[in-house]
């Protein structure tokens, strides 16, 4: 965890995580998804390469973790160069990527591997009936192919002795694919996959209250089964009191119950332990080059603490850089970009990155004032202190919670 002694750091802070959104392209065609809304200008935008290999680089030297997303990143025809530079000039960096996995295929694959690379795969079903039905606009075989490369990745992984970088899958949860969210995990736990996450649909456009709910609950549920075993993040877009009055319902089951409700789950993780892959995954870092990672940077890089003055508070605001491929930022994806890089002069990182907006917003986090986050955001800022949704996950078996 940051920490950051004197009010004086909120005019000092650094960038040590960055999630760039390289491309807006995306070859998908899932049904619950707003691009298709975007104009075609926006749909075609790619991060330039002045931005990538120009403006960006003063950060690289102190980043630790940087993550791609899209839009699509592996359609640009850019990613692959721009992650081969990076971890070829800039080796403590951790490369990670959100993709559709349509096209991570054995090039990718092997890239991935060689550069211990953490990946998450949008699957977001269980079934090829599922996908079909719930997930993409037409009947097209999608589900295989990406259910083939997640396996061929797997393969290589365990091949190296890396299965400890095995990617994780992700899920967004509307009415059409709920019904999956026990298979999912199972599906995740059965082919050695590293987490699941799932994100509720934020447009509210297909998931009822009912079916929202229950599969929060069933979630919930499994988190208690796996906790310390099996990651699962999934408090996206779902506001904070509807999970606090749905976690106590959960507390009050007993531990024996659920395990005996969820034994197959509990078979198939018996011999997972999230503490012992993030230990395998820092030994392997270390041989070659990489920056260590703290348990929780390793596991959630965007969704964690920090601690300024004796205070808990969200990580992102003092660390983290969004950036968009028009050259917009903010700190964190959960924001609406507020500011703009001006690229007809050199980028004045430290004054960007501390400019007065950004420390008063950081003073206002510490006390209790969240005017610009969503009251549905992963670390479910709170008016007293941020109380990180996924603890449940990571600390319950070890006595910590």
């Amino acid at each position: 965890m940051l920490v950051h002694d004197q009010l004086s750091d909120l005019r000092n802070c650094a960038v040590s995580t960055m999630q760039l959104r390289i491309t807006y392209k995306c070859n998908g065609n899932c049904s619950f998804c707003e691009q298709p809304s975007w104009s075609k200008e926006k749909r075609t935008q790619d991060m330039s390469k002045d931005l990538l290999y120009k403006y960006l680089a003063p950060l690289y030297s102190n980043i630790c973790y940087l993550s791609l997303l899209g839009g699509e990143p592996t359609v640009s025809k850019e990613t692959l160069p721009y992650c081969k530079f990076i971890s070829e000039t800039y080796p403590h960096i951790t490369l990670g990527m959100y993709t559709n996995g349509i096209a991570f295929n054995q090039e990718w694959a092997e890239f991935a591997a060689d550069n211990l690379m953490r990946v998450r795969i949008s699957l977001n079903a269980a079934s090829p009936e599922t996908y079909h039905n719930g997930v993409w606009r037409d009947h097209s075989n999608v589900f295989e192919r990406v259910d083939a490369n997640i396996k061929r990745y797997v393969s290589i992984l365990k091949l190296r002795g890396l299965e400890c970088f095995s990617p994780g899958i992700s899920m967004v949860v509307t009415e059409q694919t709920a019904c999956d969210v026990y298979d999912f995990v199972k599906y995740a736990l059965v082919n050695d996959l590293s987490a699941c996450t799932f994100h509720f649909d934020a447009s509210g456009r297909d998931n009822t209250t009912r079916t929202k709910n229950a599969a929060i609950l069933e979630l919930m549920k499994l988190e208690r089964v796996l906790a310390g075993k099996f990651f699962l993040l999934f408090r996206m877009y779902i506001h904070t009191s509807v999970q606090e009055v749905m976690q106590q319902l959960v507390e009050k089951i007993p531990l024996e119950a659920l395990n005996e409700e969820y034994s197959d789950i509990l078979t198939l993780a018996t011999h997972r332990s999230m503490q012992n892959e993030f230990l395998d995954r820092q030994k392997i870092r270390r041989t070659k080059g990489k920056r260590e990672l703290t348990f929780d940077e390793d596991w959630t890089p965007f969704f964690r603490y920090t601690e300024c003055t004796g205070k808990k508070t969200c990580g992102s605001a003092f660390s983290n850089l969004e950036i968009y491929p028009d050259g917009r930022y903010d700190i964190c994806c959960f924001i609406n970009p507020r500011f703009k890089l001006d690229f007809e002069k050199e980028v004045d990182w430290k004054g960007e990155y501390n400019r007065i907006e950004l420390e008063a917003y950081r003073k206002n986090m510490l006390s209790g004032q969240y005017d610009y986050c969503l009251p549905s955001c992963p670390v479910n800022l709170s008016c007293v202190e941020p109380n990180i949704s996924h603890k449940y996950g990571f600390y319950r078996a070890n006595g910590d919670l």
